[in-house]
């Protein structure tokens, strides 16, 4: 990239196809009228993109937006997670060799270690689609609207499915929470018990806490930090709890029942995907303004009839919990 700002090329990438309703020859002509120093590189992507030349310029744009959603996701700031390819059958071991003490001169003892196969992990797509005037699209400060709001619907649907442990996840269409059936600690009025209390099942269940993290929402990692003492070294961007890395989502369930709050053995959690991005425009559609298309609620609405246009980011990514007893969460935590 020839900016450091993440996320701007990509949306310098709509707003030319955007302004060209999609033309190349136009989309081309219009970056060439401004005074971005990434010319070069958005003409080269608009015309792959244009020709149907799937180039590694033209991945450079979904590389881009992916550099800006990421490391807002959760899963991008899980450290230790298990990165594997879509459809690929794995193999995981599910107990090890144990070395011995030998005397001299008497036999060495031979252990084997044992395995499982897991099924290759399917592709799922998490989209986000938005649309907008054309006025608003030609603004000065277009760039940043576009690639702050696309970003964010992005994000916000990829935590909520990640961490949320009422979501079961949906056959074909998206992953169950990593933390969905899992060991649950009733939450009580000290955090301190209940957090010991997360750590010893974790472990109990054979997960390690070398390779774990929290995750709880911005207010409750403020709560426990306003407790102070032990717990001054998390806050609402995060920290540590007990040595341990904290990760804060605003995805978290937040509600009058309390608050989840989630230990999460990152080497046991399996993640495909999310390396690149998608991106789409189109002022010619007929889209179905509605957060439930399926429902056919609401009447469509002719973009070229209302001088608008469509923006559409897709990401495919899946995940799964790899090793069973990776997470545990404390249930309702309200302090």
């Amino acid at each position: 990239m020839t900016t450091d700002h993440k996320g701007r090329l990509a949306a310098r990438f709509i707003k030319a196809m955007a302004i060209s309703k999609g033309m190349g020859s136009v989309a081309k002509g219009y970056i060439e009228s401004t005074n971005w120093l990434d010319q070069a590189q958005l003409k080269a992507a608009v015309e792959a993109m244009t020709t149907g030349n799937s180039s590694s310029l033209a991945r450079d744009v979904g590389a881009d937006f992916i550099a800006l959603v990421r490391p807002e996701t959760i899963l991008g700031r899980l450290a230790n997670i298990r990165r594997v390819p879509f459809l690929t059958r794995l193999m995981r071991q599910t107990a090890g060799p144990k070395g011995h003490w030998v005397a001299e001169g008497n036999p060495k003892p031979v252990a084997a270690s044992t395995f499982a196969k897991d099924e290759g992990l399917p592709p799922r797509k998490v989209v986000a689609l938005s649309a907008m005037t054309d006025e608003l699209a030609q603004a000065s400060n277009a760039e940043d609207i576009i690639s702050r709001d696309l970003a964010a619907a992005t994000v916000e649907a990829m935590d909520l499915a990640f961490i949320d442990p009422a979501n079961a996840g949906e056959p074909d269409e998206r992953p169950a929470s990593v933390i969905y059936g899992a060991d649950s600690i009733p939450a009580t009025s000290d955090p301190a018990a209940d957090l010991k209390k997360a750590t010893a099942a974790l472990v109990a269940n054979g997960g390690n806490l070398r390779t774990a993290s929290w995750i709880l929402h911005p207010d409750m990692a403020v709560a426990l930090n306003m407790r102070g003492g032990a717990f001054e070294t998390v806050g609402a961007l995060g920290g540590t709890i007990a040595g341990l890395p904290a990760i804060t989502s605003s995805a978290v369930p937040l509600g009058s029942s309390g608050s989840p709050i989630a230990l999460v053995d990152a080497n046991g959690i399996q993640v495909g995907g999310n390396t690149d991005a998608s991106l789409r425009t189109s002022t010619e559609a007929s889209i179905l303004m509605e957060t439930d298309p399926e429902s056919g609620a609401s009447q469509l609405i002719s973009l070229w009839q209302t001088d608008s246009l469509a923006m559409m980011a897709e990401i495919y990514v899946n995940w799964r919990v790899g090793r069973p007893g990776s997470t545990v969460y404390i249930d309702g935590a309200d302090y």
